[in-house]
């Protein structure tokens, strides 16, 4: 977890120089989170709703485009979640406790309008994502059996892909509706992961 986080820290200060070059604003988002998939039992549109905080910078490249790196503070407090095999295929068990996703990446952002970095805008990420599971208990369910020793805290790193669509209402506030994708392995016990696709709705500040 270290290295990847010094991996990623340089890769964002490389970029920094040349986009120093560019005009540049700094600023903030806040956001509420809703996860799907394995991260809140499987059920479509239901689970816990979390929230979200992080900074960013965006950096006009011109002609519509920019490059922004940001970095995203999620937590939720509660729920259920299913572990699944490292196939991806069936369910092993499940088990309950409090998330938190630290995330660090690098969004390319093209404005459709012709009022440079104002107006709506499509949003592509790429960047990694860390996730810690603290106060973990198993729960009934699943197809497998339970591990005999089972970490209440636990830690994994993952990849994390972002599409999305924004609006800027003007050039220091916005909204934005995205989705985040990870999957995260060796969750607890080896070869154990979950999928943590979530969507988030969130309100930007930059100055």
């Amino acid at each position: 977890m270290r290295t990847s986080l010094i991996a990623s820290c340089l890769c964002l200060g490389l970029l920094g120089g040349p986009l120093a070059a560019g005009d540049a604003t700094f600023g903030g988002q806040i956001a509420l989170v809703q996860p799907q998939s394995d991260l809140n039992g499987g059920k479509w549109l239901h689970g816990r709703a979390g929230v979200s905080a992080g900074l960013h910078g965006l950096f006009d490249l011109g002609y519509s485009h920019a490059f922004r790196p940001r970095a995203d503070l999620s937590l939720i407090q509660g729920g259920t979640i299913n572990i699944i095999d490292s196939g991806g295929d069936s369910q092993l068990f499940a088990q309950d406790a409090r998330t938190r996703i630290l995330a660090m990446g690098l969004d390319y952002n093209f404005f459709i309008m012709e009022h440079h970095l104002e107006g709506p805008y499509t949003i592509v990420g790429l960047g990694y994502a860390w996730a810690s599971f603290s106060g973990a208990r198993l729960l009934a369910g699943g197809s497998g059996t339970p591990p005999a020793v089972w970490p209440s805290n636990q830690s994994a790193g993952a990849i994390q892909y972002a599409l999305g669509m924004g609006w800027k209402a003007s050039p220091h506030l916005g909204g934005e509706f995205r989705f985040t994708q990870s999957t995260f392995r060796d969750v607890g016990v080896p070869f154990a992961q979950v999928k943590a696709p979530a969507f988030s709705l969130s309100l930007t500040i930059e100055y």
